[in-house]
């Protein structure tokens, strides 16, 4: 009875256990495959939760992630109308030859396959849907681009386009899931307008698109022809796009001269020290220099839409170019050694460094200590501007320089202090004057 017990125990058991196999074999076959053209990631919860204003579409949903969102829903409508003066735009461009709905079609069930390989979630879109929400994607942000350029004669959509939505439209394109294929892009542009004006490429068109709306605030980070084939040859969607174009212009290569993990000491302590800031003129945005006491940044506008840019970047960076070029991690993490109180923003406003747009400068200091929230870093030789940290902090740490520091904090720090150091050094002098007469007397 017993062993009878056992096998019949035995035999569910080994029944259980099969389907406990056959349950896990479905699910490990039913795992997407990540294809190596995967660059679109999903932005998880616990990142969201930082701040959701930064990684949530408020106005349009591009691309598949955010398509049935209810809340973007009512931007259908005027992205329908965007897709009917592009196509107006492309017969009055082409004439007879221009392309007809059911040729565009077509032509973007070609690069289905293709374009679905750069989402790393798993599409729920039917082939029907997703070659849709390509074409009226695809076909908002060109026409967007292009009404925003004085190169081309085009329509004005415009009653709907209140200043608050163009705005939100400009932060939701630069949203890291919310993104179509770069090729889409550029492939539909130069299709339909590529022949008719050759001399402006889609990567013209978005350089001066992101140079005239001055994404970083910075109107010296100056867009040129010659840097758009240096840096955007392999670019993968707008966000990438708008990541390459503000990288430093000398990349790592990985040679770091210094093993010190250690941060850049703050703004107050190195202008304590003698270090003077100076807002960098040059072309790229993390171009940061430190050379004879001088530590030159380019200016960065702190203003509603810039936490949500950084955000998105370094989401994208962490995902995409955690193993090496983590630029704009290493650049945020810089900032935020150097900015830790409202005074160390005062000092970097008063030098040109940051303008303020934000309101207060404690406001400035909280958003770039809260970018650094799950951010890693790499270690030094593969750290941006370890270098830079290394050299600010032997700066600092000078015994001339820690010594000036201490006079101009404790004895320096108001006009009352100073006089009294000038008057006790002329009191001194004159005594040992007197003292010098009387013994030569």
């Amino acid at each position: 009875m017993y062993l009878n017990f056992k096998q019949q125990k035995l035999r569910m058991t080994a029944k259980t256990k099969d389907d406990v196999e056959s349950s896990i074999q479905y699910k490990l076959s039913s795992l997407p495959k990540i294809s190596s053209n995967c660059c679109i990631y999903k932005v998880p919860g616990y990142i969201r939760e930082v701040n959701r204003e930064c990684y949530q579409p408020s106005a349009v949903s591009i691309g598949p992630i955010h398509y049935n969102n209810p809340s973007l829903k009512s931007s259908l409508e005027l992205k329908l109308n965007y897709l009917k003066c592009f196509l107006e735009l492309a017969t009055h461009t082409n004439g007879n030859k221009a392309y007809s709905l059911s040729q565009y079609i077509d032509l973007v069930k070609i690069w289905e396959d293709e374009a679905r390989s750069y989402y790393e979630e798993k599409l729920s879109l039917s082939s029907n849907e997703f070659i849709e929400m390509m074409i009226i994607d695809a076909a908002f942000i060109i026409y967007f681009f292009m009404s925003r350029s004085r190169k081309f004669q085009t329509q004005n959509i415009a009653s709907n386009e209140k200043i608050t939505w163009i705005m939100k439209v400009k932060q939701d394109i630069f949203v890291e899931d919310n993104q179509l294929p770069f090729f889409v892009l550029n492939k539909l542009y130069s299709i339909t307008f590529g022949e008719a004006h050759r001399e402006t490429s889609f990567e013209d068109l978005t350089c001066y698109y992101i140079s005239n709306n001055s994404v970083f605030g910075n109107t010296n980070l100056a867009i040129g022809k010659e840097n758009v084939v240096r840096n955007t040859s392999g670019v993968k969607h707008l966000l990438d796009f708008l990541r390459i174009w503000h990288l430093p212009s000398k990349p790592l290569d990985g040679t770091s001269t210094t093993e010190s993990t250690l941060p850049p000491p703050s703004a107050e302590k190195l202008e304590v020290a003698g270090v003077k800031f100076k807002a960098g003129e040059g072309k790229h945005l993390l171009d940061i220099k430190f050379s004879d006491g001088v530590l030159e940044i380019p200016r960065l506008t702190m203003e509603d839409r810039t936490e949500g840019f950084l955000r998105n970047i370094i989401f994208f960076e962490q995902c995409h170019h955690f193993n090496n070029e983590s630029y704009f991690a290493d650049y945020v993490s810089f900032i935020d050694a150097l900015i830790n109180t409202r005074e160390d923003v005062q000092i970097l406003v008063q030098h040109g460094v940051i303008k303020n747009f934000l309101g207060s400068d404690d406001e400035v200091a909280n958003v770039v200590n809260q970018l650094c929230k799950n951010i890693m870093i790499h270690s030094p030789k593969l750290y941006y501007y370890s270098d830079i940290a290394e050299k600010l902090n032997a700066h600092a740490n000078t015994r001339r320089n820690k010594w000036m520091a201490i006079l101009r904090k404790d004895y320096f720090n108001n006009p009352w202090s100073i006089i009294s150091v000038v008057y006790l050094a002329i009191l001194l002098i004159l005594t040992v004057l007197q003292v010098y007469t009387g013994f030569k007397n």
